[in-house]
C-alpha cells in the first residue's frame, strides 16, 4: 500500500479558514454531508493529490510535523484504509 497514489474524489472538497478560521471541513458534494476534521486530518487528505504515494504522504507529514515514522505509517495506513472503504480517496494508476 505504502507505494500506491490516492487523490480526493471528486465527490469530496476540502475546506477551510474562509468562513471558520479555526476550521477544517470535509464536504461530500453528492450527499451536503459536511465532516469536520483536525488540522492533521485535513493536511493528510489535502497531501492526497494524485502525484503521491502513501509513502509520500508519510514523509509529507514527517517534513510538517514533528512526530514518529512508526506513528505516523500505522495511523496514516489505518486512515486510508477507512477513507478508500467511504470513497473519500480514489488510486490513481
Amino acid at each position: 500500500m505504502m507505494n500506491q497514489v490516492f487523490a480526493l474524489s471528486t465527490d469530496y472538497a476540502l475546506q477551510h479558514g474562509d468562513f471558520a478560521p479555526r476550521g477544517y471541513f470535509l464536504f461530500n458534494l453528492q450527499s451536503g454531508k459536511i465532516f469536520k476534521l483536525n488540522k492533521v486530518s485535513y493536511a493528510m487528505l489535502e497531501a492526497f493529490d494524485g502525484s503521491r504515494s502513501v509513502d509520500g504522504v508519510v514523509q509529507a507529514m514527517l517534513a510538517r510535523y514533528n512526530v514518529d515514522v512508526g506513528r505516523v505509517s500505522s495511523d496514516l495506513s489505518a486512515l486510508v484504509d477507512q477513507w478508500v472503504k467511504q470513497g473519500i480517496l480514489v488510486e490513481r494508476r
